[in-house]
């Protein structure tokens, strides 16, 4: 239960190269989130989140510019997998330490399916997006060509199909029909904020009396840096919350084949 977006910016220092955006839902009963921190994981300083259940997180930018990003999956006519064994939040921890968005994409292509409920994992490096998709049984690339930012992904308990077509057409209408970075960014940000007053419980900010949207996590990528900001959101989601920022150095980048 999950809305992101990803605009891209412009070619300048002192402007991102990419503004992601993340809305967390999760069932009211969960516990809270902890703030992001920089971890080292395989000895490559990853940025992150952490989920105060499993120790795992839902979203990530490491050192190399490879950003991570989970939702959760709710096919409309999904087969019921078999219980998973480890939580879904497990997954980007195990590709953050990944150099390159194509050393992520080949790992998460070897993930045991089997093991976690389906899930969509998108990943982002400064030019180039990977998704891949499972349903519980197997992992699945799309085609990269497919992906032309700006973009936005959805997902939904109530089931995705309920969710994608309605936030598509206000990301279209908003994000889509700004003209420039700055004027998608500042889009951007509004559309992670909206509320439909008659339907709620579809809305990006979303609310319904078991779940509702928790945070909200910032990543803007810049030529040598990454800074993430996670506002932690109370019962009305279309407000701003208390943030948490923080920045990670970028190395240097390096010439990776096109996926």
């Amino acid at each position: 239960m999950c809305t992101l977006s990803i605009v891209r910016g412009a070619e300048s220092a002192d402007q991102p190269l990419l503004t992601l955006i993340m809305n967390r839902d999760e069932l009211r009963g969960r516990a809270s989130s902890l703030p992001p921190e920089i971890r080292l994981i395989n000895g490559v300083p990853v940025l992150m989140p952490v989920d105060a259940e499993s120790g795992g997180t839902w979203i990530a930018v490491n050192q190399h510019a490879v950003i991570f990003a989970l939702l959760n999956a709710n096919p409309e006519h999904a087969v019921p997998p078999a219980p998973a064994r480890r939580s879904r939040g497990l997954i980007i921890p195990d590709l953050a330490s990944c150099t390159s968005l194509s050393a992520a994409v080949a790992r998460a292509s070897t993930l045991d399916a089997r093991a976690f409920s389906p899930f969509s994992l998108v990943m982002f490096d400064r030019s180039q997006t990977a998704c891949l998709r499972s349903d519980g049984t197997s992992v699945v690339a799309e085609p990269t060509h497919g992906t032309q930012l700006p973009a936005v992904w959805s997902s939904s308990g109530l089931g995705d199909h309920r969710v994608i077509s309605p936030r598509a057409r206000l990301f279209e209408q908003t994000v889509g029909a700004a003209c420039g970075p700055s004027q998608a960014r500042a889009a951007q940000a509004e559309f992670h904020r909206h509320s439909w007053p008659h339907a709620p419980e579809l809305s990006v900010a979303m609310s319904r009396a078991d779940a509702r949207t928790v945070s909200r996590t910032r990543i803007e990528l810049f030529p040598h840096q990454a800074t993430m900001s996670v506002e932690v959101l109370n019962d009305q989601p279309q407000l701003d919350g208390a943030a948490v920022n923080i920045t990670l150095t970028i190395s240097s980048p390096r010439t990776e084949p096109a996926l």
